[in-house]
């Protein structure tokens, strides 16, 4: 994991640069070694500072992955391949594995403005809320979803969604050694529950020493694609520089 959290200032602006790069391998038996995680993301905000309570934001986010992306099964598998209309392309008899994605694919980018207000703020504990108008964007560019329920490769949907955006940014610091961080953003393209969209991490970091930590996180999701909420967990031996 390369992961970059940097701030630039200047008089009344604020830009917060914030990127992460992830790649992960696993060996499967002898020989078989899979890739188990590869993401790209970059996270630009400005913050024209007015007060300390209230200040309007921009801000710009994209997200893929550098490498194709295989589905692999653990038996001979047969699947049926579908159009988004849920029409029948192909069956496949006996699969070991099926390509999801191709590199660059998908690409996923977000946009919003509005105003950054300051819930808390103190040493230990600083919590900011964002609320404003926002917009998703998905560019399937042939990418797949493998239902393992009904055996179905289903194509990610290209889609735009606009909405009322809101973004809940944490962070609590215990002593030197914990830092626990939080985020939570989703959008409300209309009122029913059931279009919403939202992605969320939870961090928890141990400080070992000034530049070695140990990193727990958690990540949760819920896109147009998937209706059903998904996540993922990691714990990571992180080595860090500050410049």
């Amino acid at each position: 994991q390369w992961l970059t959290d940097a701030r630039y200032e200047s008089g009344r602006n604020v830009v917060p640069i914030w990127s992460n790069i992830e790649q992960g391998l696993s060996l499967q038996g002898t020989n078989d070694l899979r890739k188990y995680i590869d993401r790209a993301e970059l996270r630009l905000t400005y913050i024209c500072r007015l007060n300390e309570y209230i200040n309007p934001y921009l801000r710009f986010g994209a997200e893929s992955s550098f490498f194709k992306t295989y589905h692999r099964f653990e038996d001979p598998t047969d699947f049926t391949e579908v159009t988004s209309k849920g029409d029948t392309v192909r069956v496949v008899r006996g699969a070991t594995e099926v390509k999801t994605a191709g590199a660059f694919s998908p690409i996923l980018l977000k946009e919003g403005f509005g105003a950054t207000s300051t819930l808390f703020r103190s040493v230990p504990v600083n919590f900011t809320l964002r609320s404003g108008y926002g917009a998703r964007q998905t560019y399937s560019r042939g990418a797949y979803v493998f239902n393992k329920d009904t055996k179905q490769l289903i194509p990610v949907y290209q889609t735009s969604l606009t909405g009322v955006e809101m973004l809940l940014l944490g962070d609590i610091r215990i002593g030197r050694y914990v830092i626990f961080t939080t985020q939570f953003d989703i959008l409300l393209p209309e009122a029913k529950t059931s279009t919403w969209v939202y992605d969320g991490e939870n961090r928890l970091r141990l400080n070992l020493s000034s530049n070695v930590s140990i990193l727990f996180t958690h990540e949760y999701w819920r896109d147009e694609t998937l209706k059903k909420n998904q996540s993922r967990y990691q714990t990571l031996l992180r080595f860090s520089r500050f410049l």
